[in-house]
This record gives structure tokens, sequence and C-alpha cells, in this order.
């Protein structure tokens, strides 16, 4: 791992949060800081006197930064628990989930399946993607591919089934495939948007009726939904891309009250990741955007991320670049004009470049991918 990051972003407001977290922000150590500075013990006082004779605040500063750190600490831990649904699950065991990853031959799925393999070679993988894997299992790890097109209900219950008799029922679903054709409204035809809406919103849906069930029963899973921030910040050309990203991240927020409220299953955990632009195969340029605030993510640095909530056994919401956390919150409750300041200037700025139309060719007799 780099001094700065672990895989290029380079020097980020993402770092800077990250080392003031773990040195002055840090609740621990501030707070025994915090404490020996208002100590009046023989061994301490005239330390203390001393140095607040040569910094007069310098308590206060102390006392202000053990606050802010066990505040963010504080808010940090029930944010955990609450997604959590206050509980534990002494059942889980990453060695021995079943993480099934759509889209994994590539991109995204394949950095989290190469960092989960990372941790345990063993751990038993199942991809879903239509495209054959461009990537070799590495020796002694268990991975099944499954060709299938997720835009066709046919095929995902076909390969439903196939998964379930042929390698067990999945503890771990990963819904991270996803089409992003780059079309303008006016550009892109009928199949176009049908197409993205199947892959990206439907199919999710299709594979949580026929994996969650088992999740349910034995009150034990996790589901892993891969949103976007264009759900929430809109942006030219993904119009339907991000549509289809705001309703994986409502179907998100309902099946966590579902697993809780209807099914009685409070120990299977539902994340989502929301990530600004990650740069892949399909998405290239620059965002147009302050690179300190809004870097144009490595594919490595989000799925290393993801992978360790996964083998945590957590669920967690997730923004990559952090910065992305707050720009959601401004976007849905900040004013308006400076909503179409922001996201007008950078969206002027960009030269992002979607290069997946040429990569995702449509059958235009069935409407699905061609073969």
């Amino acid at each position: 791992m780099g001094i700065i990051t672990s895989y290029g972003e380079g020097f980020t407001l993402d770092f800077v949060a990250r080392s003031l977290a773990r040195t002055v922000l840090h609740p621990g150590l501030t707070s025994i800081l915090a404490i020996i500075a208002g100590s009046n013990h023989p061994a301490l006082g005239p330390v203390t006197n001393k140095i607040a004779s040569i910094f007069p605040h310098y308590r206060l500063a102390l006392y202000l930064t053990a606050g802010t750190g066990l505040a963010i600490w504080g808010n940090n831990v029930l944010n955990k628990w609450s997604t959590n649904n206050w509980i534990r699950d002494p059942t889980w065991d990453f060695n021995k989930e079943i993480v099934l990853v759509t889209g994994g031959s590539g991109g995204i799925g394949a950095s989290i399946i190469s960092h989960l393999l990372a941790k345990n070679i063993t751990t038993t993988i199942v991809v879903i993607d239509y495209v054959p894997l461009n990537w070799t299992p590495p020796d002694g790890s268990r991975v099944y591919y499954y060709q299938c097109d997720l835009s066709n209900p046919d095929q995902v219950r076909d390969v439903s089934a196939l998964v379930k008799s042929q390698v067990g029922h999945p503890t771990v679903l990963i819904n991270n495939a996803g089409l992003l054709r780059g079309n303008t409204l006016l550009e892109g035809g009928y199949e176009d948007t049908s197409l993205t809406i199947r892959t990206n919103l439907t199919a999710p849906f299709l594979l949580l009726k026929e994996f969650l069930p088992a999740m349910v029963a034995n009150n034990h899973g996790h589901i892993v939904n891969i949103g976007s921030m264009s759900a929430a910040v809109a942006w030219p050309r993904l119009a339907d891309y991000g549509a289809t990203k705001a309703g994986l991240a409502t179907l998100t927020e309902a099946l966590r009250y579902e697993l809780s409220i209807c099914y009685g299953a409070p120990r299977v955990r539902v994340s989502i990741a929301r990530f600004g632009f990650v740069r892949t195969a399909m998405v290239q340029g620059e965002v147009g955007m302050n690179h300190f605030l809004f870097p144009f993510q490595h594919v490595d640095s989000v799925g290393e991320r993801l992978a360790d909530v996964v083998a945590s056994g957590y669920a967690e919401n997730v923004y990559l670049p952090g910065t992305m956390r707050y720009v959601s919150s401004l976007v849905s409750g900040g004013p308006e004009w400076l909503q179409q300041f922001l996201i007008g200037r950078s969206a002027r700025e960009a030269t992002i470049v979607f290069k997946s139309t040429n990569r995702q060719q449509i059958d235009p007799k069935t409407g699905f991918l061609a073969k």
C-alpha cells in the first residue's frame, strides 16, 4: 500500500480525513491527552501548567479536538449498529460463505473477487456475467462461472437454478452487473433504455427472489448493491443509468425494513455502495471536478473497500470518495442555485467518455444482448 493511497488517487480529501481520524481525531488518543491536560496530579500538574504558560489555549484546543473525535466515533458506532439492526450474527464465517457476484468478469466485480480471494483463496465465488472471464482464477481457488444475459428473465431463472443445484445457495449476493449505454435521452432507442433498466434494476429484484428465501430461512446472509452517485447527481448521458441506480437505492432501504419487520430475519445484512466515477474499461476521460475533493476512483480502491465490507459480515453504506456523502445531502436538500452551479459546471468541463455502447451490442430481433 502506498503512502498516500493504495492505488494512486494521490493526495485527496479522503486521505486527509483518514489521516486525521487515525491521529489527532482518534478518540482514544485525544481523550487521554485531554485528561492529562486537565489533571492536577502532582506529577502532571507542573508540566501541563508549563505548557499552558507557553500555549495559553492548548487545553481548549485539546478539549475541542477530543470532543470532535468522540462525536465522530459515536456517530460511526450508531451508523454501524443501526444499519445492522443492533444485532450480531455469530454464525457469520467468511471462510465458509458462498459469494455470488454479477458482472464479475471484469471491472469492479473482478476487483472485488480478487480482493476476496486475497483474504481467503478457498472462498467459494460464483460469477454470473454475459461475457467470459477476462482473468484466470488462481490455483487453489473455487471459482464458478455461469454465462447469463441478466436482461433476460428466463436466463436469470435458469442460471439461478443451476447455481443452487451445482454450488449451493449463495449467502452473499453482490448486485454489481450494470449496463451504461452512454446515450442522451434522444440518442438512445427503445431497446437501449429497456435493456439498461432490465439489467441494472429488474435483474437485482429477480435475483433476490431466487436467493433471498434461503437467507431469510437461515437468518443469515448479505446483499450488496452497487449503486452510484448518479442516483442523486444528475449527469448528461446518464439519465437511464442514474434512474436505475436511484431505484436500487430505494430497493436497498425497503429491503432492510422488510427483513426485520416482515420476514423476521434481522441478521441478513444489506449494504449499498455509492461511487463517483470509477476508471474502468467503460468509463474513461476526466471528471471535470476538483481532484482533491472528487478524485476519479481507481477500480481497485473500490474493489478492496467492498471486499472488506463483505468479509466483515456487517452491512455498511459506502461512499467513495467520502465527499460524496455530503454531495448527496447537498443535492437532496441544498440550495438549487448551488446545485446547478456545481453540477452544471462540472458536466460542461468533463471529458468523460462512455465506451460501453460499442461493447454491448443488442440483437434487434430479441432486444437482448447479441451473442
